[in-house]
């Protein structure tokens, strides 16, 4: 970890701010999972100061582009301002997804707002790490209900057949395992036997390094992406929690 926090401090020039407000989200949640929470917490600070009134609310998806709000910018940040005791802006960072992202009737987590620049709603992406922090994000506010919707509605749309499928490379290869972690925190059916079934389709499919590709019912050929491993490790690990009854 504290590799991972100097390569970032390099990067950009000493701080560990970036322009992404999902990145820092994420960054943020690994420092205060590793015990370092005067780092989150100023993270937190950073992310908190993005939050404007474009579209009622809500934190950017990055800086230069202030008026692009999307679920995986404001899904971890609510986790995150749950977990350092940030209760009401938890609470205010759901109430504008659930006003604008998602639809709690249905659960359906749309990705995010206004990326073209046109004032719409994407149209067309639906990855199941939107569900995954959606989801994470409800639970973080003691929304089980609609936490609920969501798993089943992003299960319907990434897991037809029970196994979470591939959403090929790069940052798609590691939505899967996002979503398995929020899933396995879930810890009701049918998220833990989708859980449970990737996990042991990822186990059985690793090459003979103990890799994972990203579709997890096929044996990775070549080279192996962190963004899959990650992937793979993650899942195997929610379904270890599940295992260990939800510890």
């Amino acid at each position: 970890m504290r590799r991972l926090v100097l390569g970032q401090r390099l990067a950009n020039r000493g701080r560990l701010r970036n322009d992404f407000y999902d990145d820092m989200g994420w960054m943020g949640l690994a420092l205060l999972r590793a015990g370092r929470r005067h780092e989150a917490e100023g993270l937190w600070r950073v992310i908190r100061a993005g939050w404007n009134d474009h579209h009622g609310g809500g934190i950017p998806w990055r800086v230069q582009q202030p008026t692009y709000k999307n679920t995986p910018a404001n899904g971890p940040a609510a986790i995150l301002a749950a977990r350092l005791g940030e209760a009401g802006w938890a609470a205010r960072i759901v109430d504008w997804m659930e006003s604008v992202l998602i639809d709690t009737d249905s659960g359906d987590v749309h990705d995010g707002i206004d990326r073209l620049g046109d004032g719409r709603l994407e149209p067309t992406w639906r990855f199941s790490y939107d569900y995954g922090v959606a989801l994470g994000a409800e639970l973080a506010v003691g929304r089980r209900p609609v936490a609920e919707r969501i798993a089943q509605a992003g299960i319907a749309r990434c897991a037809p057949d029970g196994v979470l499928g591939d959403e090929d490379g790069g940052d798609g290869a590691m939505f899967k395992g996002i979503f398995a972690r929020y899933l396995a925190l879930l810890a009701v059916q049918p998220g833990r036997d989708v859980v449970l079934a990737t996990a042991r389709a990822f186990w059985e499919h690793r090459d003979d390094l103990g890799r994972f590709g990203p579709d997890p019912r096929q044996r990775p050929d070549g080279p192996v992406e962190l963004t899959a491993m990650l992937s793979g490790v993650m899942t195997i690990e929610a379904a270890a929690r599940l295992a260990r009854g939800g510890a």
